[in-house]
């Protein structure tokens, strides 16, 4: 059968065949990492980034494919995680872009989308760089135009653009020496061939099988900033007397709801309110000491959905009763020699942190690692949102960070790479007066929280935080997980890998040797301080010798040790 005409219908068929598709080969895309790390996400931020969008798409319950793919895009944006996600959901906005002039959506019109799509992702990188995804679509959306001028019905449309993707991702080793000399082609550009697929084969009458979900019940039951909160009162470290004692969120489904005059009378009942949608399904987040008026404000401007209250007065008690009965965790104890700030931080999270005063400016910092977490928290972060190298955060979950602070002026720690493009999502998503400061690593992160005071400007305390940040170098040790070679270093399957600010240095059977040859890299004459922050695979009594051998090597330096307990990376190293 041809179809001739996209329906809003047929829309989220398409993103629903693509997304079980992407589930798929998740795994697959996730293992075209350029260096032959364990915590490849490429395929994971894309597969979540897609089903996000389908979720907000499935509640669109009219055919009008216009809807439909707003609707898509929007959730995309909320949803998107990692550079691969956000580039993702810009592909998707503009896809829904394409779309929005009045006229049936027949082959050309859904061509011309495809190559906006390509377009805006382009526009949304600063510096876009040949041979990755940006590429592939951009190949898919011109041959997708062309084979639309001949088109009576869209398989062919798919088809083409599918092809083109295809040959568009073999050639992406010929355009990056660093995946050609890896082996590898590019993992975003793999993602989206498969998304191309999916429509192609829906069209064609080739579906596959969904993947049977098993979720995650505690994580279902309760939004991503309640995880990130339970996170933290789970660990003991937000034991804070609460204001207004309950969450409170709920859609709003009505016709042109005028957002900014709900928010102003949510803003009236309570604090850390969230008001954001499109007119025709908006998110509200409140915390308050009356729920019920919140949802009869909420019902003067359409049917409620989704409504959830939670009482955080009682999730503290909880937390503070479990903390009581395990004890309150601790950093590993340093040297004692030390007279930096850093020194103070072990004493300062041996008990939970007092509630951060509110200030002009509040950060907002990414982090995984639950002693990680502690020290950001015990240095003053005001929220600690989890996530980072082995599971970037979305933009809705930094959102709703942000939007639950205290002061207008919120800082963006994002402690990733991968995570800068997701937080400067945030800066357009809210009427708080968001910066990022770009830290690609938690210890440029850790130093940026050292240099802030509560107490200073906002331009002041940006200023030195930014500063701080940039007088910082990273190393980073964890293990191979197949065989590879990058800038000329032989790496096996097991071996350590020693990273510096991302780049592969040093590959070998001893873990100590590794971090010991990671450090020689990045310590200077001018160097004064190394801190190693252990993961959750490293014993203390390992980590501790691993400390006496870094001050035999590096007697002049000031050596000090924290259980940061983050995954899969052995040691994080840092030099100042």
């Amino acid at each position: 059968m041809k179809v001739k005409h996209l329906t809003g219908d047929l829309l989220r068929q398409l993103i629903q065949e693509a997304t079980t598709r992407l589930e798929l080969a998740r795994d697959e895309v996730n293992a075209l990492n350029v260096f032959p790390v364990p915590d490849g996400d490429t395929g994971t931020n894309m597969l979540l980034t897609l089903q996000a969008a389908l979720a907000e798409m499935e509640r669109v319950q009219e055919d009008d494919p216009r809807l439909v793919a707003r609707a898509m895009a929007k959730g995309a944006l909320m949803g998107a995680r990692g550079n691969s996600g956000v580039i993702l959901s810009q592909i998707l906005r503009g896809f829904a872009k394409g779309l929005e002039a009045p006229g049936p959506l027949g082959p050309q019109r859904v061509a011309q989308a495809l190559l906006e799509a390509a377009q805006t992702a382009y526009r949304a990188v600063i510096r876009p760089v040949e041979g990755t995804i940006l590429s592939v679509a951009r190949a898919a959306g011109r041959e997708a135009v062309k084979a639309a001028a001949v088109a009576d019905h869209l398989t062919p449309v798919f088809q083409v653009a599918a092809e083109a993707a295809r040959q568009a991702l073999a050639r992406t080793p010929e355009q990056l020496a660093v995946l050609r000399e890896a082996g590898v082609v590019d993992a975003g550009g793999q993602g989206y061939v498969v998304i191309l697929e999916g429509f192609e084969g829906c069209l064609a009458g080739e579906r596959v099988a969904p993947v049977q979900a098993q979720p995650d019940r505690a994580a279902s039951d309760s939004s991503p900033f309640e995880q990130s909160l339970a996170e933290l009162h789970r660990q003991g470290i937000v034991e804070t007397e609460v204001e207004h004692g309950y969450c409170t969120e709920f859609l709003v489904r009505g016709k042109d709801v005028p957002i900014d005059t709900l928010r102003a009378q949510i803003e009236e009942l309570g604090d850390s309110v969230l008001v954001v949608g499109d007119g025709e399904v908006v998110k509200v987040h409140v915390h308050t000491e009356h729920p019920g008026q919140a949802l009869e404000v909420g019902l003067r401007f359409g049917e409620l959905l989704n409504v959830s209250v939670g009482n955080m007065r009682e999730q503290n008690r909880q937390a503070a009763q479990k903390q009581r009965e395990t004890g309150a965790s601790a950093l590993h104890a340093n040297n004692g020699q030390s007279e930096r700030p850093a020194s103070a931080v072990g004493a300062a999270v041996a008990t939970p942190p007092s509630p951060v005063q509110k200030a002009a400016l509040q950060a907002v910092v990414v982090a995984v690692g639950d002693g990680l977490a502690e020290i950001f928290t015990s240095l003053g972060a005001a929220r600690v949102v989890k996530g980072g190298q082995t599971m970037n955060p979305s933009t809705q979950e930094i959102l709703e960070a942000v939007e639950s602070v205290g002061s207008e002026h919120v800082v963006i720690l994002p402690n990733n790479g991968n995570v800068i493009f997701t937080a400067n999502q945030v800066i357009e998503l809210t009427d708080r007066h968001v910066h990022v400061i770009p830290t690609k690593t938690l210890p440029q992160g850790m130093a940026a929280m050292l240099a802030y005071d509560p107490n200073r400007s906002v331009e002041e305390n940006l200023e030195l935080m930014r500063r701080a940040g940039e007088q910082v170098r990273t190393g980073e040790v964890t293990y191979a997980v197949r065989d590879s070679q990058n800038n000329g270093i032989q790496v096996r399957k097991g071996d350590m890998i020693g990273l510096v600010e991302g780049e592969l240095v040093v590959a070998g059977p001893d873990r100590s040797q590794v971090v010991l040859k990671v450090l020689e890299r990045i310590v200077t004459e001018d160097s004064e301080v190394i801190s190693l922050y252990y993961g959750e695979d490293v014993t203390d009594e390992e980590a501790e010798a691993m400390r006496r051998q870094v001050e035999e090597r590096f007697p002049d330096l000031s050596v000090e040790l924290y259980a940061g307990r983050q995954p899969l990376y052995y040691y994080i190293l840092s030099v100042e």
